[in-house]
């Protein structure tokens, strides 16, 4: 059988983990499809994704009778090709793992945060609620929909799953940052400051808590500590645009025009067609006398 251990959501990041206690067989395919296996989870754990899709494709090639394997399987190519920005493959795949085994309530919390990052937060509200439905024990679930719900600024809704979460786990990073969402989105930005340096204290290496910190403090005025925030985000591997749009502005405050572009460049490849950076880059341009 297969397990996820969840510690971060990219929402929502989730790391991915195979365990093969309940796979007995003595035969030699099944001891190599443990093997696989062990590979797959190491890979994933370093993030990894071309070597574990190499490594998933080796395991459907020995076959794998288990329907219950297959479908986690199927979770782990969603899972993977989300992360490299295949939206559509992710897609089809969870769907094939839901349909392979309709109680995984992973699936329908991965299938949720694919909707979620499409913008389809409807269709994303209705997966996780299934989740939930099937597994209303696992807290990360609620941490989930509350991210979903802030979106269509069901605001209650959202306080209550978080203040659930929390009254539980008063622990719980992705929720913590959640609540610092919220608040942000609310213009509380002092008490949307102090949840976020709960969850980085929690969690110190998600670039998303990073960034959020850093647009709080960078609302709040407090310039050095956006721009180290920022920083911070970037050197955990964050590729938001909204990131290097922020710290840009920064650098542009400080006259270090040059790389303020070079920041721009790099969110122009996240986001080629934002206004907002566009702008910015015309700006820029202008201070430096039209020249790049």
């Amino acid at each position: 059988m297969i397990f996820r251990k969840k510690s971060r959501a990219i929402l929502f990041s989730v790391l991915f983990a195979v365990t093969t206690a309940n796979i007995n067989s003595q035969s030699l395919v099944d001891t190599l499809i443990v093997s696989l296996l062990h590979d797959l989870n190491h890979e994933l754990d370093n993030g990894n994704y071309q070597e574990a899709l190499q490594i998933l494709d080796s395991v459907f090639e020995l076959g794998v009778g288990n329907v219950i394997v297959r479908a986690e399987l199927y979770w782990a190519r969603s899972f993977i090709h989300h992360h490299m920005g295949q939206t559509d493959l992710a897609l089809g795949y969870v769907l094939h793992s839901i349909e392979l085994n309709p109680e995984a309530a992973d699936a329908h919390d991965r299938l949720a945060v694919i909707y979620f990052c499409d913008g389809q937060y409807d269709d994303a509200l209705q997966a996780i609620n299934r989740a939930i439905q099937i597994e209303w024990q696992e807290l990360h679930f609620y941490s989930t929909r509350a991210r979903i719900l802030i979106e269509l600024e069901a605001f209650e809704e959202v306080l209550a799953d978080l203040s659930y979460v929390l009254a539980i786990d008063p622990n719980h990073a992705d929720t913590l940052n959640r609540m610092a969402l919220l608040n942000f989105n609310r213009a509380n930005f002092v008490a949307a400051l102090s949840y976020s340096f709960r969850a980085i204290e929690v969690n110190p290496i998600n670039h998303e808590f990073f960034a959020l910190r850093g647009e709080i403090n960078f609302n709040l005025g407090n310039v050095d500590d956006a721009f180290i925030d920022f920083t911070r985000a970037i050197e955990l591997g964050s590729q938001d645009h909204e990131v290097f749009f922020y710290r840009a502005q920064l650098h542009r405050r400080m006259g270090n025009h040059n790389k303020a572009l070079n920041d721009l460049n790099v969110a122009l490849q996240f986001s080629p067609g934002n206004a907002e950076l566009h702008e910015l880059l015309t700006a820029i341009l202008a201070d430096m006398g039209g020249k790049w």
